[in-house]
């Protein structure tokens, strides 16, 4: 057992909404800019282009976008994302230090699991005496008070 001051669950989910409505945010204006860029250079033929390809353009914007938000921020000194300082909350190791990159981008695709398990590695939490998720068990990481 740690001495750390883990987070709630409920906060967790505040954070990660919050989180979301960024990156959806960032998704719709990157790829608004995008569409704009298409209509300049490619006129009418090339806003048909985009408009037969939305879903896969922002699907991929999106991806991109969130791989580096969740991973760039989590490794910084700052040790959270933004949904995460508002609520005073920050991901760290077993020793209180923020994570590598290499552990953050890890953390990120272990997050997919989380959420490919029906959910069932975000309920963790709830049970866990760490309030650890299953990305948190596989990447041995923490989220806890600020």
């Amino acid at each position: 057992m740690y001495s750390l001051k883990f987070t709630g669950a409920f906060r967790r989910i505040i954070a990660f909404l919050i989180d979301l409505l960024i990156i959806f945010i960032l998704t719709y204006l990157l790829s608004s800019f995008l569409k704009l860029f298409f209509l300049i250079f490619g006129g009418v033929k090339g806003t048909d282009l985009f408009e037969e390809n939305v879903i896969l353009i922002r699907s991929i914007i999106y991806f991109l976008i969130s791989f580096f938000y969740f991973s760039f921020f989590i490794s910084t000194s700052l040790s959270s994302t933004l949904g995460q300082f508002f609520l005073k909350m920050k991901v760290v190791d077993h020793e209180e230090n923020h994570i590598t990159l290499p552990v953050s981008i890890g953390r990120y695709f272990a997050m997919y699991l989380s959420f490919l398990s029906l959910g069932l590695g975000l309920f963790m939490a709830l049970y866990n005496p760490n309030r650890q998720t299953l990305h948190d068990k596989l990447c041995k990481t923490f989220v806890i008070d600020r």
